[in-house]
């Protein structure tokens, strides 16, 4: 009977040996946890960090997707044919009261019309003040235009300061009026900054293009 106790006790104390190894302690739970929230912390901050990459190269993209279809309307024309390019233009006009360089008046010797870029700011027509500046498209027989395009509609973009039209004659000479003078270039450069406010400290993006006017003899 004896030895039959003692065999019990042997089997009972093996079960429990054998449970208690199974067992995980408080310690181990903790130190596993403390694991898994560096892991899901370090996860989160990758994820934080791609996200901030990825959406500052498809801000830069859009930015220079805007820039790009600006300056194409600009050079060629729009797809719809709406807005006038420099393409068909004849002559450059000088605007009486406007800032020199910031705007690009044109037309052509069929049409009666003037064709207007303006780069500045403004809600639904160019102002003389405010800071969210774009570029504006009119037409008009011999007055500055009653309705204007803006060519960012969506307002994806801001042109800062250094956006504006340069005019050179043959001479590769910078006019400072087309009065009086006949160019022969014209240089647009657009300098375009996103509209996300958590975007602000990019840099800007920059287009910059020359376009000779020589589809007539008077350029």
């Amino acid at each position: 009977m004896l030895a039959e106790t003692d065999s019990t006790e042997k089997m009972t104390g093996n079960k429990k040996g054998k449970k208690d190894k199974k067992a995980y302690t408080l310690i181990e739970l903790l130190v596993a946890m403390a694991i898994l929230v560096i892991a899901f912390a370090l996860v989160t901050i990758l994820y934080v960090r791609a996200s901030r990459v990825r959406r500052i190269i498809s801000a830069g993209s859009e930015i220079q997707q805007v820039l790009n279809q600006m300056m194409r309307t600009l050079a060629y024309r729009d797809r719809t044919n709406t807005v006038k390019s420099l393409s068909t233009a004849t002559n450059l006009y000088q605007q009486a009261g406007w800032v020199f360089g910031k705007y690009l008046v044109f037309g052509n010797a069929e049409e009666q019309k003037k064709q207007y870029y303006y780069i500045a700011p403004g809600e639904n027509e160019p102002s003389s003040t405010g800071s969210d500046t774009t570029l504006w498209y009119g037409e008009a027989v011999s007055i500055p235009p009653a309705n204007w395009i803006c060519l960012d509609p969506n307002r994806r973009v801001t042109l800062l300061s250094g956006s504006c039209f340069e005019f050179y004659d043959g001479s590769n000479r910078k006019l400072e009026s087309v009065e009086n003078e006949t160019p022969v270039r014209v240089v647009i450069q657009l300098i375009g900054k996103s509209n996300d406010p958590s975007l602000k400290t990019r840099e800007p993006v920059l287009l910059k293009t020359g376009l000779r006017l020589r589809n007539k003899p008077s350029f």
